[in-house]
């Protein structure tokens, strides 16, 4: 009769946990939105590649992280090929006895000269050479002369990466061609159209590479800019992107700097020094900027000098599930894990993990103190305990991956105390590094079982807290003051 008795408790017991509803977090939820596609962005194997470059230079990660964005521009014409030296010769000749104000830019300094440094050079000096060596004002002066002008950042790009958003001006993927010789100055002498492979589709020449090229900000910044690959500047690879781009001064001359010009309307005579404008058809329409929606290495670029190589590898080698999920805006409270040990239903295991070790307790550390401050994080449970309560609540601990991309996407609360190491947790709960958090993720790096613990703490340096691929390796039956957890669901 005994038996049978606590047969029928087992089985009320294991019919009320499938009929009701065990426990609710009191936390709102937030939808995390992920890429329909799982496919990483090409990008990040060309990033991840030329990592150690990338990490040290901020002029390119700043091009890199500029917010994506949707340009519309009217129909323009530009230069075929760059424009060639001894069209620059035949200019800064005429432009001696044709000085028109309206055609200089307006910070020129006053007497200035028209003129190549390289104009000696044995290759780069050679007429059928791009036009190198000069500065933002000859080439300003030069287009504006011929009755065009210098082409905006964005034009460049729509040039470059045309309607498709090609990584490169020929395509996704890196032709390294036009960078023969070893020298750097003997590739940047090459004949401009040589190498028909690097046009673009709609027929543009050279803009991936040989020289790099002049360009103007938008208003009303008009700054000078540079883009383009060059025959100097590695690797290569990285430089040639069409997303990369750095401001300089305007009197900068170099002989891997060269431009081209772009007109309004299509000029259809020669140009006052003679020479025969040969140019493209840019169509109107809306161009995508930095469309690099797949990439898990772009949003974290502000970061990446925080980090090493290897977690980086880490962090892309992490689970690519890629659909949305919801997550608890607070990490679990006091209040919500002391129901989770009050509900009988627990003692029977059905939801901890099954490798979850015998006589295993789920009662955190300095419990009696917490139960004082309800509404903080819960902290001093081990990973077990966490994994128990997540699915406790039909929900899950986030994977490292899963982490990173809640994080970015919840507007944080940053209210982080340095000398508030000997206290305990703050009082909000959804503040950024107030706690470390579990997940699921096993850290692939450890030779023993070690789970991923996410975010800085109250306790260490906030500095840890703003490299998001930051974590610590951390025995699953570990139990510290300040980690705690947070549940996502599907």
């Amino acid at each position: 009769m005994k038996k049978i008795i606590i047969f029928l408790l087992i089985l009320l017991l294991i019919i009320s946990y499938f009929l009701i509803n065990k426990l609710t977090l009191n936390t709102a939820l937030i939808d995390i939105q992920n890429s329909t596609n799982d496919k990483p962005h090409i990008i990040d194997n060309i990033l991840l590649k030329n990592f150690n470059e990338l990490s040290k230079n901020k002029r390119i990660i700043k091009s890199l992280a500029t917010k994506h964005s949707t340009i519309t521009l009217n129909n323009f014409w530009v230069d075929k090929f760059e424009v060639k030296q001894g069209d620059f010769y035949k200019f800064s000749n005429w432009v001696k006895f044709n000085k028109n104000k309206n055609n200089f830019a307006k910070t020129q300094p006053k007497n200035w000269v028209f003129y190549s440094n390289n104009k000696k050079h044995l290759l780069s000096g050679r007429l059928n050479s791009s036009a190198n060596g000069i500065t933002f004002y000859d080439a300003f002066a030069y287009c504006q002369s011929a009755g065009g002008r210098l082409p905006t950042t964005n034009e460049f790009m729509a040039i470059a990466q045309g309607k498709n958003s090609r990584l490169y001006p020929y395509g996704n993927t890196f032709n390294k061609k036009p960078w023969v010789y070893q020298n750097p100055r003997l590739n940047a002498g090459i004949e401009g159209g040589t190498f028909k492979e690097t046009d673009t589709p709609e027929g543009v020449s050279d803009i991936g590479g040989i020289l790099s090229e002049w360009t103007i900000g938008e208003y009303p910044n008009n700054k000078p800019y540079i883009q383009g690959a060059n025959a100097y500047s590695k690797p290569y690879e990285l430089y040639a992107l069409n997303a990369v781009f750095h401001p300089t001064n305007a009197n900068y001359r170099s002989p891997f700097v060269g431009f081209r010009c772009v007109y309004d309307k299509q000029p259809k005579y020669k140009t006052p020094w003679k020479n025969e404008y040969q140019t493209i058809k840019i169509n109107k329409g809306k161009y995508l900027f930095n469309q690099f929606s797949n990439s898990k290495i772009i949003p974290l670029l502000n970061y990446i000098h925080n980090f090493s190589y290897d977690e980086l590898l880490t962090y892309l080698k992490q689970d690519k599930s890629s659909h949305n999920f919801k997550t608890s805006i607070n990490e679990v409270s006091v209040k919500e894990y002391q129901k989770f040990l009050n509900n009988p239903i627990r003692l029977l295991n059905i939801d901890a993990n099954p490798q979850q070790p015998k006589n295993h307790h789920d009662t955190p550390l300095n419990w009696q103190q917490q139960l004082k401050y309800p509404n903080r994080p819960v902290v001093g449970i081990d990973w077990w305990s966490a994994y128990h309560f997540a699915h406790f609540v039909n929900g899950k601990l986030p994977t490292q991956a899963q982490w990173i991309k809640l994080n970015q996407q919840i507007k944080w609360k940053q209210s982080w105390n340095k000398n508030n190491k000997k206290g305990n947790p703050a009082k909000l709960n959804r503040i950024k590094a107030n706690v470390s958090e579990w997940t699921r993720s096993l850290d692939p790096n450890s030779n023993i079982v070690k789970m991923i613990v996410k975010d800085g703490s109250f306790l260490m340096d906030k500095e840890l807290t703003n490299n998001p691929l930051f974590y610590r390796s951390v025995n699953p039956h570990h139990k510290s003051r300040d980690i705690g957890f947070r549940v996502i669901y599907d």
